[in-house]
């Protein structure tokens, strides 16, 4: 008697419901598309291929696709898991069988976000590689394709491998380098972006008290000969964060304060009598606040306070109030047209009242770089006009006192005429 066995009529995926025609995975990842057919399991198997291939996807026998095998990429694969007789060794039904097919989309990790570094500083010549960093769709997973295109917004300042991303500083100046992700890389065919300020600048040499300033904005501590010097070095101090003119006029001279080599002689005011209050007074109405100030260098406020208050030509007790060191026939004037100062610092001024403590400071070490100038003049005197002014004390144009370092004890009047010495911020 001849046994009927049951015949198949259709296939079921144990993990998905019938409904299901599409699924999504990763390209790391595993899932299994194990089916069954409805009938005797000793006489019936399944087998399983995909349309790119039965082994490089899936299991044949398991249907189990490995995401760990490393084959897989991005992209939607048909899975075919088909009814096999396993006495006659063919398809169950002629042709291609009876089978179940799924999609399979196999997604990369897409990029979610590209950052860079958000500045960078380069000397001209030097070379540098930005590498970006990457968040990917799933914590703790780095996208698929971290490939990237490189542009600069100038060329001429950084250039750039539009593949590798490296730099090359060409001159100075600032530029912004961009990354932008491959097409693809992030989900829905969106672009991701990130920038980079690169600037690019000379480095500044180390800066030491007593080192040789020139003409050219350059500065050493051994004399360079073939140059101009037209300072020494009195501090490596930032002038711009106390001297809120500075700051306006000069803002990138935040490296150091330089001493002239010349030391000049002249009354501090003209030979007449006026008020304090009234030249204060305007001073504080139009902005110029630090001439009382001795605890932070601001002599290039005070200085062009000075020189302010004598071009407004404001009247007191009868007088047309002026500052005779200010003014512009004064040796401070002349000093000021005859020693030009480079483009990197700011203008000659008188120093103030901390300027005065800096030199002090550091008297031995900047006289003896001046000795080493032909015609430079040491510090040598004890009195010294300064640009700050003093609390009202039986006078108020004091001088600075080199030998007790702070306000001379005697009261100058306006007969008064004192050594004294200019400065500039670089």
């Amino acid at each position: 008697m001849k046994v009927v066995v049951p015949q198949p009529k259709q296939v079921k995926f144990d993990n998905y419901a019938d409904d299901v025609r599409e699924v999504t995975m990763k390209v790391d990842q595993s899932i299994s598309l194990a089916g069954t057919p409805d009938a005797s399991a000793d006489k019936f198997r399944m087998y399983y291929e995909s349309n790119t291939g039965v082994l490089g996807w899936i299991d044949s026998k398991t249907g189990v696709i490995n995401g760990n095998s490393g084959t897989m990429s991005p992209g939607n694969v048909t899975v075919y898991a088909r009814v096999f007789e396993i006495d006659d060794h063919h398809y169950f039904a002629p042709g291609r069988g009876l089978y179940r097919e799924m999609i399979v989309k196999v997604e990369p990790y897409w990029v979610e976000t590209i950052t860079l570094p958000q500045t960078m500083t380069l000397a001209p010549g030097a070379t540098a590689t930005l590498s970006p960093v990457f968040t990917s769709d799933v914590d703790g997973k780095q996208p698929t394709n971290t490939s990237v295109t490189w542009t600069t917004s100038n060329s001429s300042i950084v250039s750039i491998n539009a593949t590798t991303g490296e730099m090359t500083a060409h001159a100075e100046g600032t530029v912004h380098i961009t990354a932008t992700t491959a097409s693809g890389a992030a989900a829905n065919s969106a672009v991701k972006t990130a920038t980079c300020v690169v600037t690019v600048k000379t480095p500044v040499a180390p800066i030491n008290v007593g080192d040789f300033y020139y003409s050219d904005g350059t500065w050493s501590t051994e004399l360079n000969n073939s140059k101009t010097v037209i300072g020494v070095v009195i501090a490596a101090v930032n002038a711009t964060a106390s001297d809120n003119h500075l700051a306006a006029d000069y803002p990138r001279c935040t490296n150091g304060l330089v001493l002239s080599l010349e030391e000049y002689t002249s009354k501090m005011i003209a030979d007449r009598g006026w008020g304090r209050s009234d030249c204060t007074n305007w001073w504080d109405q139009n902005g110029y606040t630090t001439y009382g100030n001795t605890s932070q260098p601001v002599g290039y406020s005070n200085t062009k306070a000075h020189e302010a208050v004598n071009a407004a030509a404001i009247q007191s007790y009868g007088y047309t109030v002026d500052w005779t060191l200010f003014n512009s026939s004064s040796p401070f004037a002349t000093h000021k047209s005859r020693v030009e100062t480079p483009s990197s610092a700011s203008s000659w001024y008188v120093p103030s009242y901390a300027e005065m403590k800096l030199i002090k400071q550091e008297i031995d070490s900047i006289n003896s770089a001046i000795a080493r100038v032909s015609g430079g003049d040491q510090v040598s005197a004890d009195l010294y006009w300064c640009s700050s002014h003093r609390d009202f004390a039986g006078g108020w144009y004091n001088s600075f006192s080199m030998n007790s370092n702070g306000w001379s004890s005697t009261t100058q009047n306006y007969n008064t005429s004192l050594p004294f010495r200019v400065v500039l911020a670089f």
